[in-house]
């Protein structure tokens, strides 16, 4: 296994990758040694360096195509993977409810189970996890509401600038 931690402008991420592409990302957090326990420490971390430098640029507060990076998606399930593939196609700088992505899988009773599983999204921001909230607000997130208004922020913040 590949592993990189890295410091962005939010704070240390981590990134653990296998042959297969991308196997988990560590969203932002205070404290490298945190980060680079939770991985088990750095290894390799040359093999991840594209995914770091568009983590870095994300978390920098540029627009950033994560399309190409490849996921591995082994020991996941069907559902998961499902829903992860739905919510990747959440456009940059909008948000949909847990209600509306089920009715976009067409499961519109699953939307507790979508956020079950968008709640086990090991690829945040490759999967934007954060573009999804609750109907009555801003929903929860792995990592606390905070980092999630802030990842929201970033990318409206992007759009207000690029459309004026």
């Amino acid at each position: 296994m590949a592993k990189a931690v890295f410091k962005t402008r939010l704070g240390w991420v981590g990134i653990e990758g296998s042959a297969k592409g991308v196997r988990r990302i560590l969203l932002p957090t205070r404290c490298r040694t945190s980060v680079s326990r939770e991985l088990g420490g750095v290894h390799e971390p040359h093999r991840l360096k594209s995914v770091r430098n568009k983590l870095l640029r994300y978390y920098g507060g540029c627009r950033v195509d994560f399309s190409g990076v490849k996921l591995d998606l082994s020991g996941y399930t069907r559902f998961q993977r499902r829903v992860w593939s739905c919510a990747a196609k959440i456009p940059y700088g909008s948000t949909v409810t847990y209600s509306q992505l089920a009715r976009r899988m067409r499961e519109p009773k699953a939307h507790r189970a979508v956020g079950n599983a968008l709640n086990r999204n090991p690829f945040p921001p490759l999967i934007p996890c954060h573009r999804v909230v609750a109907a009555s607000g801003l929903g929860g997130f792995a990592r606390g509401k905070i980092l999630k208004v802030k990842m929201l922020d970033i990318e409206q913040r992007k759009l207000r600038k690029m459309w004026g």
